[in-house]
């Protein structure tokens, strides 16, 4: 029978890329897991996460985020493992040049303070290579299984803020057809009570399964919220407590789909959703002796990232802008939009 552990494929990948792997960062702690990855060589398509972002640094929210897909949609969505993919340097440099002094972490330190949080590794890998390294290795992967008849394909895992009733982001710029997202570290602005708004462009979300075996009515169910300000489409979906997936598609091609895997409320941290802008905001404003304590409230590896702070400080504290919005300004409009 043909291999189909997940991380042996991958590392024989990598190989024929010339991608050298350290032996403490192998895919899906390959040889160590007791239950690794393996892939199905039926014609149902196996789904690995590609988690994609700039993680400068990572917080909370993004871990948080990652499990609650992985925990509660990884059986319906035929999920097999995850990888987190990293904004290179030279992009990251450039999308806040017009800061005095940001904190630039490099990639290698991003993807330890990754890898030193609390992950599940056999099912999560942390790759620590090029944007483009990563492209030629998913490429070579996907060619090899297909010589084993195995259907593998990535779904872009992305925060709420890329999913919105504004504006939904195009997955094909990760070479994904298909985009899911959670409003398990922040709330979403398509979220009702009991119903789902209509994305733009897109067809009304629908329950892809059930927590029980009834399956819920698809007939909407009668609540309206308040329409956006600037005139979005107001239709609404059906959602019920016990979907546990619901999905959407393009009304026209290309076609996209997305996914929303709702949280429990009372799941949801309290306070404020954490954020890697922050984040950075706090190591510019704090000293030694009381960093490393605020940035356990929202970072991975708190006292790693101190350690990284306090090398190479000082740092000014980062600011949005509002023209063009920045990742940080679409998250305050996208929270100003919730309605509840």
């Amino acid at each position: 029978m043909a291999n189909r552990r997940l991380g042996d494929l991958v590392e024989r990948a990598a190989a024929q890329q010339g991608l050298s792997i350290e032996p403490s960062q192998r895919p899906f702690n390959n040889g160590n897991a007791q239950d690794p990855p393996l892939l199905r060589a039926n014609r149902a398509p196996n789904h690995i996460l590609l988690y994609p972002g700039c993680f400068n640094p990572p917080h909370k929210g993004h871990l948080a985020l990652l499990n609650h897909v992985l925990r509660n949609a990884g059986a319906d969505l035929s999920l097999t493992a995850a990888v987190v993919v990293f904004t290179d340097d030279d992009k990251l440099a450039a999308k806040n040049r017009k800061e005095e002094r940001p904190l630039l972490l490099s990639k290698a330190r991003r993807a330890e303070l990754w890898r030193e949080a609390a992950i599940a590794d056999d099912r999560v890998w942390v790759f620590g290579g090029s944007e483009d390294s990563w492209k030629r290795l998913r490429e070579q992967l996907q060619r090899d299984l297909a010589r084993q008849k195995i259907d593998l394909r990535f779904l872009l895992l992305v925060g709420p803020d890329w999913i919105s009733a504004r504006s939904v982001t195009d997955p094909k710029s990760w070479g994904c057809v298909e985009s899911v997202t959670s409003d398990i570290s922040r709330p979403v602005d398509f979220r009702c009570p009991n119903s789902l708004r209509q994305l733009p462009k897109c067809s009304l979300w629908a329950p892809r399964s059930c927590q029980s075996s009834e399956q819920p009515s698809m007939a909407p169910v009668d609540v309206r919220c308040e329409a956006p300000a600037d005139g979005a489409n107001g239709a609404l979906g059906v959602y019920t407590s016990t979907t546990v997936v619901s999905t959407c598609q393009t009304l026209r091609k290309p076609l996209r789909r997305y996914r929303f895997v709702a949280c429990e409320l009372r799941d949801r941290p309290e306070g404020d959703a954490p954020s890697s802008t922050e984040i950075r905001r706090i190591i510019a404003t704090f000293g030694r002796d009381k960093l490393e304590g605020e940035l356990a409230k929202y970072a991975l590896s708190p006292s790693l990232l101190a350690t990284y702070a306090l090398e190479g400080g000082p740092y000014t504290a980062p600011a949005p802008r509002a023209m063009p919005p920045d990742h940080e300004a679409r998250k305050l409009q996208a929270a100003a939009d919730v309605k509840w």
